[in-house]
């Protein structure tokens, strides 16, 4: 969803990133996730979303599918 205020969210989401980021952290940051910078990220909110990048890849294995469509479909996301 584009902002009426671009430069803030883009001044905003590098304020966001930690100094090193991986990529959790940016998909945490263009999701306005701001817990990362919490002890909370480092545990169970990161596990979390590692959680799902596994599910994902498992979907993603089975050969007889669009891994997309049924990753989208799998999550309820349209």
């Amino acid at each position: 969803m584009e902002s009426d205020f671009p430069e803030f969210d883009k001044s905003y989401y590098k304020m966001m990133l930690p100094e090193n980021p991986g990529p959790f952290d940016h998909l945490a940051a263009q999701a306005n996730f701001g817990i990362y910078h919490h002890d909370l990220w480092q545990g169970t909110a990161r596990r979390f979303a590692e959680s799902i990048v596994r599910e994902c890849a498992n979907i993603a294995l089975r050969e007889d599918h669009d891994p997309y469509e049924c990753i989208l479909k799998h999550f309820g996301v349209e």
